[in-house]
């Protein structure tokens, strides 16, 4: 194949990923390039062409447009649709008509990847056209978009737990954005705080692993307590990250600090004196933020500080084998409850908002007063084949890379010679 496809990629997941797609791209026949725009991008950027972006962040958008019109781009590889550098740089691509590959840990996990074009989660094309467009899904529409694209499924693959690599590739990343950071000065980053502060984080987050395992066996005691007495009801609420753009960006809550304010505001006012409110604390959040503090106070504060409980590292399978219902604003996991036939309440937009309970559906004081499926377990699954079939890649950023490269590369490769 001939050297006339150059391939973009900016920001990727923490670690050398995108180095090895990079690679991946040059063996293909194609010409990659790479845009840093921090030395902790520069550390693992591999490609023919390399460049550090070291201008204001509100000169990027004629710089890109600018770079793509002189190397002839024909898409551009990103992580992390929500960005302040990748929002601008999917604009930028509608307008030159340059396609935009947005990847993202799965929706369904472990072993997929999202790989979409245009835009993940709220901006994802699951939303914009197609059968799970709408409020509710049907299940004769889901039905006949599979049939009528003869969609293909990519089946799952077994991950090895890969929290050292992303801890150390963590450290690694943020202790060259921190020392060399005078070099990019103008770079903007997704996290507050990033640099020294953001590397101790990672370093504190494989040591709380191991610190709270006695205070997450204690909730799980007490839940299992709750069940075999049949005491009441469990309602399984996920968090998020706290700098997650689905928080940020696409609901209507300020910050997690918020949405826990108000969650446990209204579960005290509709629940039943019996039923038990359960969070669990985002992995990828475990050495950045600890809302055990706040919990308690506003548990506390309406009167109900016995019936909330905090669980740090418990894994999310385990709750779902004793929950009895699922509340999320619009965590990836609402949809695993749901493929579990686990009645689910969503607060804000997600990929899969038409098989959940919303707001627009049921309020929230209806649901937990009688929390029930939104669709059928036959149009779940339905929803899962569609969902994968557009949406997902087999693989992982972490483990058998090479294989989850050469499905993106498969993926690129649809578009670019269509």
């Amino acid at each position: 194949m001939a050297q006339s496809h150059p391939i973009l990629l900016l920001q990727g997941p923490l670690g050398r990923f995108f180095e090895g797609l990079a690679d991946a791209i040059d063996a293909r026949g194609w010409v990659s390039h790479r845009i840093a725009f921090n030395m902790g991008d520069r550390c693992y950027a591999h490609g023919q062409y390399i460049t550090v972006y070291r201008d204001k962040p509100e000169a990027w958008s004629n710089y890109l447009a600018a770079y793509i019109r002189k190397h002839q781009i024909a898409c551009i590889v990103l992580y992390g649709d929500s960005r302040f550098y990748h929002q601008v740089a999917r604009q930028v691509g509608t307008d030159m008509a340059v396609p935009v590959l947005c990847l993202e840990e799965g929706y369904l996990r472990p072993g997929y990847i999202t790989a979409e074009w245009g835009g993940n989660n709220a901006n994802s094309p699951l939303l914009q056209s197609g059968p799970l467009a709408g409020e509710q899904v049907h299940q004769a529409s889901i039905q006949k978009a599979i049939e009528d694209n003869d969609v293909k499924i990519p089946p799952s693959m077994t991950v090895e737990n890969t929290f050292r690599q992303r801890a150390f590739w963590g450290i690694i990343y943020y202790h060259m954005h921190f020392y060399f950071q005078k070099y990019v000065k103008y770079y903007r980053h997704h996290r507050p705080g990033a640099g020294f502060g953001e590397m101790v984080k990672w370093v504190w987050a494989g040591a709380m692993k191991y610190l709270v395992r006695w205070s997450d066996r204690i909730v799980q005691q007490k839940i299992l307590h709750h069940g075999k007495n049949h005491q009441g009801r469990v309602f399984f609420c996920p968090l998020q990250v706290s700098v997650d753009a689905q928080i940020i960006h696409h609901s209507d809550f300020n910050s997690m600090e918020d949405y826990i304010e108000q969650l446990v505001s209204q579960f005290a006012r509709c629940s039943k004196k019996t039923d038990l409110l359960v969070f669990k604390h985002h992995p990828m959040d475990r050495g950045f933020k600890n809302y055990k503090g706040i919990i308690t106070r506003y548990a506390r504060e309406n009167n109900i500080g016995t019936r909330v409980l905090y669980a740090f590292d418990v894994d999310a399978g385990w709750f779902f084998d004793h929950a009895d219902a699922c509340i999320t604003v619009n965590s990836t996991l609402g949809f695993e409850a749901i493929r579990r036939q686990i009645p689910t309440y969503v607060f804000s937009t997600a990929f899969y908002q038409s098989a959940a309970i919303t707001p627009a559906v049921m309020t929230f004081e209806q649901f937990i007063s009688e929390p029930k499926m939104a669709v059928s377990k036959r149009l779940v699954a339905l929803v899962e084949q569609y969902i994968k079939s557009q949406a997902l890649l087999t693989g992982d950023f972490y483990d058998q890379r090479d294989k989850t490269t050469t499905n993106i590369l498969d993926k690129l490769e649809e578009k670019i010679l269509r």
